[in-house]
């Protein structure tokens, strides 16, 4: 059970290579070593006390119920109608490669594009700064790109120092005037939307919505499985953040 566990957890990371064409895509390799864990977990199983076995397979189970906890909680999430009319949109920023647009970020690009044209009283807000690799910042990446779609210029909001999602979120909501009031939205890949709607409602907003794009089909499970993690982490993070923030007082 581990050895095809372990086997199939190698293979999706040589598909994730093939298809990103490099061997250090983001987070794929988690998948190289929990296959190479799982495969010598079940060759050396014999030899593991069983106490051990006993912890692991507790732990495991504890993990793999968390997992698909927040797997419902996101489907469900998905699954809520698209809201029209919106006040603002924000679009979360992803990888830009030298001043390309990278596929995640097109296919938020895109899903932005249509819901603007549909809803032409929304502005659009692009957030996104500069991260390594990248010659421009991300919104301004974004900007252009709407604005070549046809999207007014007096629309889109550029929001240009955010590095992480919840800095997004925490950026983008300066820029929406009496927020609070405001209905606003959030476009980004499916895999991403649950946490970013939590990040979001974290940091003030009141009326969020999900507006969902389309995600990479190759690397959804990869992406799905990082986001999970995040949102299990989450809650330490905030605890780690706090207990500093009073011992820096």
């Amino acid at each position: 059970m581990l050895q095809t566990a372990g086997v199939l957890f190698l293979l999706y990371y040589a598909v994730i290579c093939v298809y990103v064409r490099r061997w250090n895509a983001t987070f794929s390799r988690v998948w190289l070593f929990s296959g190479i864990v799982l495969i010598f977990a079940e060759v050396c199983r014999s030899q593991i006390p069983e106490t051990i076995k006993i912890i692991s397979a507790a732990a495991g189970t504890v993990f793999c119920a968390a997992v698909f906890f927040i797997f419902i909680r996101m489907v469900f999430l998905l699954r809520k109608p698209e809201e029209k009319r919106l006040d603002y949109l924000i679009v979360l920023g992803a990888k830009v490669d030298g001043r390309r647009i990278t596929i995640s970020l097109r296919l938020r690009l895109e899903k932005a594009f249509r819901y603007l044209q549909e809803n032409p009283d929304t502005k659009a807000i692009v957030s996104g700064g500069k991260g390594k690799g990248e010659d421009i910042s991300e919104a301004e990446a974004m900007a252009s790109y709407l604005e070549e779609a046809g999207i007014l210029k007096s629309r889109i909001v550029r929001e240009g120092k955010s590095t992480s999602t919840e800095e997004n979120m925490k950026y983008s909501i300066e820029e929406v005037p009496d927020s609070k009031k405001k209905r606003t939205g959030v476009v980004t890949n499916s895999f991403h939307m649950y946490r970013a709607v939590m990040l979001g409602k974290y940091v003030g907003y009141e009326n969020l919505y999900p507006v969902t794009a389309k995600s990479e089909p190759v690397l959804f499970l990869n992406y799905l499985l990082r986001e999970i993690l995040a949102v299990l982490v989450f809650p330490v993070r905030r605890i780690w953040k706090a207990g500093k923030m009073s011992i820096d007082k």
